[in-house]
């Protein structure tokens, strides 16, 4: 169809295609939100609209001059985040035609947040994983997106983001993702999907906070109906009377997909959320499913990846 078809991405000067890159990320909710990494770990901005003007330009620090050393990037509706080799969080706005605000991603102590090794972003929040464990997250206060139920206390969170907050509603200022009063620890991965955030714990097991209408959350919950927590649970096992083990990655379908994927420490896949355009199994009809059900390489047959390419989740 005209419109669908892969357009090369041409570099700062316009003249040849862009080849330097090792890796992207994407806002859904910035047309300016595109950032790729180059080989030698500067960050690269351009538009969605490969026709327009914006061609790839290098992202400049308050200083002016390149960031270096970058790691990972990834991409909000405003904001655009990059992480350096001592995971180090730079941060600043995707708009071109506005000015530049350039700032470290502080913790609400207003100390620069360090050891993050991955970072994702959406329309509603971002989350990172620190290297010992814990999740920090960026965003909406609503939707139970902070995993912290005293948000659900108006006055609370009216005092709360007066002191933290910006714009009313969006919390700029990292903090940790906690449960019982503690934060979480021991984290191996995270992802999110929709109003839905997740981790994976060092046991294998899939914690999960926000709000689910097509089982998003996990939680076994029967087919349309509505769920929400603001503390981090447990994701349900594949026959909805345990919890999911064995997990070593996760990643959800973005800001709209509603479906996310589990890979198992054995290589199989499981999935939950919806089931449009059959994203989890042709087998049935069924528009979601709030447990995991296993992914499929053919009728009956799972779909198991060979787990010795990808030893570091083991």
């Amino acid at each position: 169809k005209p419109g669908f078809y892969p357009e090369l991405v041409l570099n700062e000067n316009g003249q040849k295609p862009l080849n330097n890159i090792v890796t992207l990320a994407s806002s859904s909710d910035n047309d300016f939100g595109v950032l790729g990494v180059t080989d030698d770990g500067k960050v690269m901005q351009w538009s969605k609209n490969t026709k327009s003007l914006n061609l790839p330009t290098f992202v400049l620090d308050k200083n002016q001059q390149n960031l270096e050393n970058i790691r990972m990037v990834a991409a909000g509706p405003a904001y655009g985040y990059a992480v350096n080799e001592d995971g180090n969080v730079f941060q600043w706005s995707l708009n071109p035609f506005q000015p530049r605000s350039f700032s470290m991603m502080k913790n609400l102590d207003g100390t620069d947040v360090t050891g993050v090794v991955k970072i994702i972003a959406d329309g509603n929040r971002t989350l990172a994983l620190t290297k010992q464990g814990e999740v920090l997250v960026t965003g909406n206060h609503r939707a139970h997106l902070l995993a912290d139920p005293r948000f659900e206390d108006s006055q609370y969170t009216y005092d709360f983001m007066q002191k933290y907050g910006q714009d009313g509603n969006w919390l700029k200022l990292a903090l940790k993702v906690s449960m019982n009063g503690q934060p979480l620890y021991n984290i191996k991965d995270i992802g999110m999907n929709g109003s839905v955030s997740y981790a994976v714990t060092g046991d294998g097991n899939v914690l999960s906070w926000g709000t689910s209408s097509i089982g998003e959350l996990g939680d076994g919950a029967a087919e349309g109906v509505y769920s929400e927590t603001g503390v981090p649970k447990l994701v349900v096992n594949e026959t909805n009377n345990g919890s999911l083990s064995d997990v070593v990655a996760i990643t959800g379908g973005g800001s709209s997909q509603g479906s996310v994927i589990a890979l198992k420490k054995d290589g199989s896949l499981v999935g939950w959320g919806s089931n449009d355009k059959k994203r989890l199994t042709k087998s049935d009809e069924k528009k979601s499913y709030s447990y995991p059900i296993t992914i499929q390489k053919s009728e009956g047959k799972g779909l198991v990846l060979d787990m010795t390419k990808y030893t570091k989740l083991i």
